[in-house]
């Protein structure tokens, strides 16, 4: 049922228990990363090798990672890598990083 459910409409899993949440993490956030926002009271962090994949599509998502991740340069850049626009929803600091800016303008001309 709950399979179904987040097929026709990912955001469904607001619904849906603790355990059916993690059981079906992978496939609600690889449609959109904004889906995070369900996942933030539970116990549960993106492992950073997914980060980026999951905000591949939807940088939206990125404000719901953890302060950690949030703030860690290395996924910053390796999501910027694949969706340059997210560029917008980064900390100021890292607005700043000459680096970080050209990977953003490199994957998205229209990122700055």
């Amino acid at each position: 049922m709950v399979e179904l459910a987040i097929t026709q409409d990912p955001s469904a899993i607001q619904f849906a228990s603790p355990h059916f949440k993690k059981e079906f993490a992978h496939h609600v956030l690889s449609i959109n990363s904004f889906n995070l926002k369900y996942y933030k009271d539970l116990d549960f962090e993106i492992p950073n090798k997914k980060i980026c994949q999951y905000l591949k599509n939807n940088g939206e998502g990125y404000q719901f990672l953890s302060k950690e991740q949030k703030e860690d340069r290395e996924n910053i850049i390796n999501a910027l890598s694949e969706n340059g626009l997210m560029l917008s929803h980064v900390p100021a600091e890292f607005k700043n990083d000459r680096e970080i800016v050209l990977k953003a303008i490199t994957h998205e001309p229209k990122a700055v």
